[in-house]
């Protein structure tokens, strides 16, 4: 199983708080991984309602229970460019429930 949630927070220079996150609904067909499916109209509710509760909140990228990088996260990430033009990306790896292990990617122009 997959998780993706949407994640909230601030951006100060080269430091990112998460101070918030919503599950986001996801599927992947099992035969073909290259297909997959995420709610947009549940997104667009969840993120109108978190902005009611807390304006200064900002989507500062996404994460899934990985435990790796899958053939679909870079289409993922594309998507969520529309909240954010930089989404950091966070795999945790959730089967190691001794030690919680996890690698951030973020996309930069140099």
């Amino acid at each position: 199983m997959i998780c993706f949630k949407l994640t909230k927070g601030e951006v100060s220079g080269d430091k990112i708080s998460v101070t918030n996150c919503y599950a986001l609904p996801f599927e992947e067909d099992q035969k073909d991984k290259k297909v997959w499916f995420i709610d947009h109209i549940f997104n667009e509710s969840m993120y109108e309602m978190h902005q009611q509760i807390n304006y200064k909140e900002l989507i500062v990228g996404w994460y899934s229970s990985g435990p790796k990088i899958r053939p679909h996260d870079i289409e993922i990430n594309e998507v969520f460019r529309k909240y954010t033009p930089n989404p950091v990306f966070v795999i945790i790896d959730v089967q190691d429930r001794v030690k919680l292990k996890y690698k951030a990617f973020y996309n930069r122009n140099l």
